[in-house]
């Protein structure tokens, strides 16, 4: 069984503007991102499951991608417009994980924030495939990507950190719960994670500071065009594998679309796709 579908009908709603016809492959993240390869993908739950035998793998030649948006979305929105950005900060980000040179504990890279936020959340709303802009977050985020104009939804917040690992994760929507805090919401969230960055989305976080990272959101009030200093924590990092993995205090409650990406090496054989 698959929790995540990645191949798609070649017509339907794009998972943006839900506009229906033609749709076309979007990678996550996109290439220029990451090094595009092959990779074994599996369901996330299988990770974390005590029996994940039952979870199975698929093989794909060229990286982790949906057929999931509209040539519009896909192409214009993203590819000429908001990835250039996101990909421009990646660069960067890698080449300081890269560097030989002892890190500061924090240093700061130019970008421009909307443009990297808009691409962050269109290839996430993307990553999946029958999938829709729903509910108050997935409506907001829609809005936001598709109107240059619009100022960045007050309920939304984007964390990022450095991540040096080479697998990949995708979280299409989930809920924190953090046992501690009774009384207190759940803290809805998107995630994906690729080598040199993790970003987390969350919608109507009852404490955006409590976990001490750096947050896109926090540049709210400048113009799609305006660049600032992005601050870069490279020390400490979150572990490996949270948020997506619960810890003591806290419990993880999984929506549709979940998947781990792991690089597959040379000698092993794919089956084409």
């Amino acid at each position: 069984m698959r929790s995540i579908e990645t191949r798609g009908p070649s017509v339907g709603k794009c998972a943006i503007c839900e506009k229906h016809g033609p749709l076309t492959v979007d990678h996550v993240p996109p290439k220029g991102a990451i090094r595009v390869s092959a990779v074994e993908m599996t369901s996330l739950i299988s990770r974390i499951s005590a029996d994940p035998k039952k979870e199975r793998s698929e093989l794909s030649q060229n990286g982790v991608k949906f057929r999931s948006l509209c040539a519009t979305c896909n192409n214009v929105f993203l590819g000429a417009g908001y990835d250039k950005d996101l990909i421009a900060f990646t660069t960067k980000v890698g080449e300081v994980l890269k560097s030989p040179i002892a890190l500061p504990a924090v240093t700061s890279i130019r970008g421009k924030p909307h443009a990297i936020l808009r691409s962050v959340i269109g290839h996430m709303l993307g990553a999946g495939v029958g999938l829709k802009p729903s509910g108050t977050m997935g409506e907001g985020m829609a809005a936001y990507f598709l109107d240059q104009s619009m100022p960045m939804p007050k309920e939304l917040d984007c964390y990022y950190w450095p991540y040096p690992y080479n697998d990949q994760v995708i979280i299409h929507l989930a809920a924190l719960v953090d046992s501690l805090g009774a009384g207190r919401p759940p803290t809805v969230f998107k995630l994906v994670k690729f080598f040199p960055l993790a970003f987390l989305l969350t919608w109507e976080n009852y404490d955006p500071s409590r976990w001490g990272l750096e947050n896109l959101c926090e540049h709210r009030r400048l113009g799609f065009h305006d660049e600032a200093d992005l601050w870069l924590r490279t020390h400490p990092l979150p572990h490996q594998l949270w948020p997506e993995t619960p810890q003591n205090t806290s419990a993880v409650m999984f929506g549709q679309g979940t998947l781990q990406a792991k690089p597959v090496y040379r000698g092993v054989k794919l089956r084409k796709r």
